[in-house]
């Protein structure tokens, strides 16, 4: 019997342990690696984006083809050597403005779904962040 019997082996990944999805103002989508693996984002090549105007949640459909209309997906890696996702969806923002512009919001993930070639995640706003401006302007 080995003393760690039972136990789970923790791995580190990235400099961020908790899953990060972030939109700013200036149009890029951000997902941190540790999302990135759970997601197993490694799988997809395009993503196409939604807007709820009601709750101001955003869906995202990750597609293992690059489909007419998706982002294309292309992941960095880190000096860690993991992925992770940036990606310029700067008409997507500026169009249904989802963030103003000199502000971050970051999301949870409320939702997801995977449905044969395609992995669909809703987000829900969690915080802004003002990165130039006044602190009375930090509310969703």
């Amino acid at each position: 019997m080995n003393l760690l019997d039972g136990f789970v082996n923790y791995t580190r990944s990235g400099r961020f342990y908790s899953p990060r999805v972030s939109i700013s103002g200036s149009g890029w989508l951000s997902i941190n690696s540790t999302l990135y693996k759970d997601l197993g984002l490694d799988s997809y090549q395009g993503a196409e984006f939604f807007f709820n105007p009601n709750n101001r949640m955003v869906g995202i459909k990750f597609c293992c083809e690059l489909q007419s209309g998706a982002y294309k997906m292309n992941p960095r890696v880190n000096k860690e050597g993991e992925k992770a996702l940036y990606m310029s969806i700067k008409g997507f923002v500026q169009t249904y403005k989802i963030v103003a512009q000199g502000k971050t919001a970051k999301y949870s993930i409320v939702q997801q779904a995977k449905e044969n070639d395609t992995l669909i995640i809703l987000l829900k706003p969690i915080s802004m962040e003002v990165i130039n401006g006044d602190i009375e302007d930090n509310k969703l």
